[in-house]
């Protein structure tokens, strides 16, 4: 039987061995410390060599603090962590209003399975070809790093002309919004903000959808699972694309947890199938890439298991086309004494609640042609000893349809003997597209490029959202240069982009309006 179990290794795995060179670039890239942005470029290599996932921003915000120190701008910490930094007006321009610059502190901390890479204390390599700036097995932490790099070169005079100006780095975007939510009225004064958190060259987002992470947890009532005539192996589902919950959901990509679900029925239809455990996904903003998946199956059904994981793997590859192209299934035993697992009817009942669950776009927008409305990423999941926990991420422009979704999961939930718990929501945010900010950044754009700068609401959270609810009356908007892939390791910047974006800010902050 351990040659049968060897075959289904052959047949399923395809293992590469990986190598990555970690050492870190001493400098910025001639290519970008001579181009466009060369300022944005040299702040971004600094902080990229700081870690600062979400909640562990403190060291990141004191390099800022210490760099705001020795150039002798006034700068604040506020109870939460939120860092502002004042910059005074040039000469003439000091009584004209304030305008807040606003990006985020942390990043979302994704690795590949092959990557050592420890998010606490290793900085991350970023790197150039061609147009694209990329890291090393790890995300880059250009959302929202290039905007914090921006920041940084307004506090070191990269704006030739400006009025005064308030740098506003928030912690805690990435994970529950704590930073922005701690925002008090009276912490800055500008009453005009510009969010460097947008992601498309050539897009002024006026708005972004509202959501929140609702968490089910699932009875996990294992039992043992039998002797020598049962066998313990681990399925790989991997090498999915993923990407952002909000602004990837409407590319057809595959949801690895999903995916879980379509294996677990494909195979209990033959087999008699007893799941063991279940873990996979990074952050419930993440289109999960990978689930493993630890179960037990007669040893006399090796055989049969072996035929038809490379016929699912090619049945789904050719379900996702070019969207997933590379999905992989693999398997291996797992050795040693045989692990506790439900039955086969319990298995049966949590593959039921992982294919009822709404996952992708459940609404397209009615007033943006093309943006969608509503959605829902069922994002990380994991196994404890007596229970299984899912968080989801529902996102939506209309607050009821969350609400909804909310019900759905705890419905589902409720019914195989579970809970939901709703997470704290975050409110989506809109503005007049005839709002004098608004027309002011499309006519520059239009007098830099010759083009028309594109509208849009963003279905993902932005900070903006949670700011007009603390802040009434703050007029907003949001842009940045090109980011492809955010919050996965294949996350990419622009080059070209970037220039164009610091230009248009800097020259907006030029302005007497």
């Amino acid at each position: 039987m351990k040659n049968i179990v060897l075959f289904i290794y052959m047949m399923t795995f395809g293992f590469c061995a990986f190598s990555w060179d970690t050492a870190r670039a001493a400098d910025v890239p001639e290519t970008l410390r001579n181009g466009p942005g060369a300022e944005v470029w040299r702040a971004f290599w600094e902080i990229s060599a700081v870690p600062r996932g979400s909640g562990r921003e403190a060291g990141i915000r004191d390099m800022l603090k210490a760099e705001a120190d020795r150039l002798g701008l006034p700068a604040t910490v506020d109870a939460v962590g939120n860092l502002l930094v004042r910059v005074p007006a040039t000469r003439g321009r000091e009584k004209e209003p304030v305008t807040v610059c606003h990006a985020h502190l942390d990043m979302v901390c994704d690795r590949v399975p092959e990557s050592r890479h420890d998010f606490e204390r290793d900085p991350i390599v970023p790197g150039v070809s061609g147009e694209w700036v990329s890291a090393n097995g790890t995300t880059l932490g250009a959302d929202n790093g290039i905007g914090v790099a921006a920041l940084l070169a307004l506090m070191r005079g990269a704006a030739a002309e400006h009025g005064r100006l308030e740098l506003l780095f928030t912690v805690d975007e990435e994970g529950n919004f704590t930073g922005v939510y701690g925002l008090t009225p009276t912490f800055f004064e500008g009453r005009r903000l510009i969010n460097l958190d947008s992601e498309t060259d050539g897009e002024l987002n006026i708005g972004c959808a509202g959501g929140r992470a609702d968490t089910a947890v699932l009875p996990w009532p294992r039992k043992p699972a039998g002797g020598s005539d049962v066998q313990a192996l681990r399925v790989t589902i991997g090498s999915l694309q993923g990407g952002h919950s909000g602004v990837d959901i409407h590319r057809g990509r595959a949801n690895a947890i999903r995916l879980a679900g379509q294996l677990l029925r494909t195979v209990a239809s033959v087999v008699p199938l007893r799941l063991i455990a279940i873990r996979g996904g990074s952050i419930d903003t993440t289109i999960p890439r990978d689930v493993l998946l630890d179960l037990v199956i007669p040893t006399k059904h090796l055989p049969f298991l072996a035929e038809m994981l490379p016929a699912l793997q090619k049945r789904l590859r050719r379900e996702y086309g070019a969207a997933d192209p590379g999905i992989e299934l693999r398997v291996v035993p797992i050795l040693g004494r045989q692990p506790d697992a439900l039955s086969v009817d319990e298995t049966r009942k949590f593959t039921e609640f992982i294919l009822e669950l709404p996952s992708g776009i459940q609404q397209m927008s009615s007033q943006f042609p093309g943006l969608v409305e509503t959605s829902m990423n069922p994002g990380v999941i994991t196994t404890a000893t007596e229970s299984v926990t899912l968080i989801s991420h529902l996102q939506s422009s209309k607050p009821p349809a969350i609400a909804a979704l909310g019900e759905t999961i705890a419905r589902l939930a409720a019914r195989h003997g579970g809970t939901c718990e709703a997470g704290v929501p975050y409110p989506p945010w809109q503005t007049s597209p005839d709002a004098p900010l608004v027309k002011k950044v499309c006519d520059l754009y239009r007098a830099v490029t010759g083009s028309a700068m594109k509208l849009n609401v963003v279905h993902a959270g932005l900070e903006c959202g949670a700011i007009a609810e603390r802040v009434p009356g703050m007029e907003m908007v949001s842009f940045g240069p090109t980011i492809e892939n955010a919050h996965t390791p294949r996350e990419r910047l622009n080059v070209p982009s970037v220039g164009r974006f610091f230009g248009l800010l800097t020259r907006l902050l030029a302005e007497r309006f």
